[in-house]
Order: C-alpha cells, then sequence, then structure tokens
C-alpha cells in the first residue's frame, strides 16, 4: 500500500483529499503545517506529498526546499495543490523540483491520476 502525506492548513481540503485516497487503497498521513509536515516526512517519508503552497508558518516552497535537501526525503515526487493559477507559479513550483501542480479546486479524478502517474 503506497502512503501519501497531505499538508495542508485547510481542515476542509484534508479531510476531502484523505477520504478519496483510502477508498483508492492509499494509507494517508497529513499534516496541518509546514514544520510538522517536515518532521513527518523524515520520521516515516511518505510515497508521494502532496504540499499546499500557502500556509501560516511555512510556505510549499520553502518546505520543498528542505525536502530536497535532506538525503531521506530527496526522492519522494511532490505534487503542490495551490488556489494560485497563474505561469510564474506554475513555472517556480517545477523549477523548485515538483512533479506537477493541481489547482484549487480540482477534480478528483484529475488529482487521482496525477497521483498515479507520480507514483
Amino acid at each position: 500500500m503506497k502512503k501519501i502525506l497531505i499538508v495542508d492548513d485547510e481542515p476542509d481540503i484534508v479531510k476531502l483529499v484523505s477520504l478519496r485516497l483510502k477508498l483508492q487503497g492509499y494509507e494517508v498521513a497529513t499534516a496541518s503545517g509546514g514544520v510538522e509536515g517536515l518532521q513527518k516526512a523524515k520520521d516515516e517519508p511518505p510515497d508521494l506529498i502532496l504540499l499546499d503552497v500557502k500556509m501560516p508558518d511555512m510556505d510549499g516552497y520553502q518546505i520543498m526546499q528542505k525536502l530536497k535537501e535532506d538525503g531521506r526525503t530527496r526522492s519522494i515526487p511532490i505534487i503542490m495543490l495551490t488556489g494560485q493559477s497563474n505561469i510564474e507559479d506554475v513555472a517556480k513550483a517545477v523549477q523548485s523540483g515538483a512533479v506537477d501542480y493541481i489547482v484549487k479546486p480540482f477534480e478528483s479524478i484529475v488529482l487521482l491520476e496525477k497521483i498515479r502517474k507520480a507514483l
């Protein structure tokens, strides 16, 4: 069973995505902020991380940079989740190391397909 870590400060998004993933047979871990997400990724590395861009304690780009600098988490694929849809944000996510980028709100089928491709 593949494990996915969701790092997002919006409880409704976390709940919705967790439910969808569990129904598809994934193991799910969650973190409500960057510091917690980094710790969980290092303690029990997931197979994939869904990472929100805007969070209060640390933004998604800072988190991704720290994950990519650590040998334990460097190779974990990261899909960015955000409400930002401009091309500069997409480019920044990909240049920072994300394997994909999903704009909120999103369709569950799109999310699941992007996860399958990333894994």
